[in-house]
């Protein structure tokens, strides 16, 4: 996915206003659907925070390994291995009771949804600000909200841990972000609605 934006045309001292009062870009929607990963390996996220459930989908050449979280029966159903190896086969489906030690669903400790670790944002929704309106990098919309955080202002190299977010201008929803590690980059996708087979 190209993520070069090509900036809008603004004349010098030309104030832009954040289309959020906070200048945060705006929650994620209650049902919704995330490509996460990089382009080599992306993976599948679709999230219920009504029903509180989240399934996860990491395909592989051995096969698709699957994660299905229901935060209200406190179960959780898995193929995958017990050590999350890219590429390994997956087996048999297993159903296991969720502790209370388990982060993986809202609780006192982490009380946020979606759970942290599969946050569209990457948990730093809160962080990141309104930088312009430009074009969007990918899909049918023509003009985006830019969002952006650095997480090490100060690093030598301007191009690690840099997070950029797409929203669209003029409806809000997310269309796709990056995080930036180094030369890895993690590109991230959103479509409104869930289909709600993935999760049962």
């Amino acid at each position: 996915m190209s993520m070069f934006a090509i900036l809008l045309g603004l004349s010098a001292g030309e104030a832009v206003a954040a289309p959020t009062p906070d200048g945060h870009p705006p929650a994620l929607p209650a049902q919704y659907t995330a490509i996460g990963g990089t382009t080599a390996a992306p993976y599948t996220v679709h999230m219920d925070s009504t029903a509180k459930k989240f399934a996860k989908y990491v395909p592989g050449t051995g096969g698709t390994t699957f994660t299905v979280l229901d935060c209200v029966k406190k179960l959780k159903y898995t193929n995958a291995g017990p050590l999350p190896i890219p590429g390994l086969p997956p087996g048999a489906c297993t159903t296991s009771v969720l502790t209370a030690y388990d982060f993986s669903c809202p609780s006192m400790y982490a009380p946020t949804w979606p759970p942290t670790a599969e946050d569209t944002y990457a948990g730093f929704r809160s962080k990141l600000n309104f930088k312009n309106k430009t074009h969007c990098p990918v899909g049918n919309v023509s003009l985006c909200d830019q969002y952006t955080f650095q997480l090490y202002p100060k690093s030598k190299d301007p191009n690690y841990e840099v997070l950029d977010f797409y929203v669209d201008s003029d409806t809000q929803v997310d269309v796709s972000g990056t995080i930036k590690v180094g030369k890895v980059v993690y590109t991230h996708s959103l479509k409104g609605g869930v289909d709600q087979s993935f999760l049962q």
